[in-house]
């Protein structure tokens, strides 16, 4: 490195790790032509204020690995591409600033891709739920792995058809969040796009690309905190308008009427039916309400196939019942596996 700062006027691209106490010394001097900045384990104490003398006006790639920077440092103004990997070690994540983050992000109005992954947020930094979140319109990609989720509540992405996000062991459902931390998860629901949903017990995940036919999957399994939380996200998706795309959806719960199948079947608050133009249900169930199943499925001009793995049940016996108005629309899975 000794060699290449003295040439650091002709730098374009940087990628440098290092975890001498000293590393940070090497990224004083100016760098006019710096476009892309990478870091990898760098120190995390005695961080300067500014790098390159602030005089960095081509960067708008900066990638951190396992690296603490001051959220007010230069390197976070007028960014395209901005990667935030907190990844130290086994069980061990970088933590996050909520009030720096968010400052981070408001210096860089026109983000394209933002990926932050293996990041934790201190919560005694701020009270995250009264900062003012930013609009990203420009950002186009999205990969967000971390279990602290509440911070997609800080941002607000119109345009982004192009998501990742994960959230591992939630230490408290989301629904208990203020109803602000849903605002990201929302746009991506009403983005013409094709969007993936899994809800299990410790984790959700939400992927979406562009998609000529827009469509949302959804898969969710036995779990309270799950259902609660579909059954938040498409109440609020669909509080102005019901969502317009195809759904497919996927229920598996222990329950003989489980709420999310209790709440599709009941129309939303206008009057108009939940999921209009859901095409696939696949039930698999202790027991298959036929009553519930009827009012969520009949009257669907867009609804394909139904599934579900047990036969439906009328009474405590488990008798089969199809009804004929509804017999000719359902395909029984467990007849198909013999």
């Amino acid at each position: 490195m000794e060699l290449l700062v003295p040439h650091s006027d002709r730098w374009q691209s940087l990628v440098f790790s290092s975890s001498s106490p000293g590393a940070w010394d090497n990224l004083t001097r100016p760098a006019p032509q710096l476009q892309e900045l990478v870091l990898h384990r760098l120190p995390t104490r005695n961080l300067p204020a500014e790098l390159f003398q602030g005089v960095i006006p081509r960067l708008n790639t900066v990638r951190l690995y396992g690296t603490l920077a001051l959220w007010h440092s230069n390197i976070f103004r007028g960014l395209r591409e901005l990667v935030l990997d907190g990844f130290l070690g086994r069980y061990l994540h970088l933590p996050i600033e909520p009030d720096g983050f968010l400052q981070a992000l408001k210096s860089s109005p026109s983000l394209e891709v933002l990926f932050v992954k293996w990041a934790v947020a201190l919560r005694h930094s701020s009270t995250w739920s009264n900062l003012d979140p930013v609009t990203l319109p420009s950002l186009r990609s999205l990969v967000f792995d971390s279990p602290s989720y509440f911070l997609l509540g800080l941002i607000r992405i119109p345009n982004c058809t192009s998501t990742s996000i994960e959230c591992y062991s939630p230490g408290q459902p989301i629904s208990e969040y203020p109803r602000d931390a849903w605002a990201a998860l929302i746009e991506i629901l009403r983005l013409p796009a094709a969007v993936d949903i899994s809800l299990y017990p410790t984790m959700f995940s939400i992927t979406t690309k562009p998609s000529v036919s827009p469509r949302i999957n959804v898969h969710v399994t036995s779990n309270p905190f799950a259902q609660t939380m579909l059954i938040d996200l498409l109440r609020e998706a669909e509080l102005c308008q019901p969502l317009p795309m195809a759904v497919n959806l996927n229920i598996e719960a222990p329950e003989p009427v489980p709420p999310i199948l209790d709440f599709l079947a009941k129309p939303t608050e206008s009057g108009s039916k939940r999921l209009p133009k859901l095409q696939e249900l696949y039930l698999k169930l202790r027991k298959v309400p036929v009553e519930t199943v009827a009012n969520l499925i009949l009257d669907r001009e867009e609804l394909r196939s139904v599934l579900w793995s047990q036969p439906l049940s009328t009474n405590p016996r488990g008798r089969w019942s199809q009804p004929e108005d509804i017999k000719d629309r359902i395909l029984d899975a467990s007849l198909q596996q013999g």
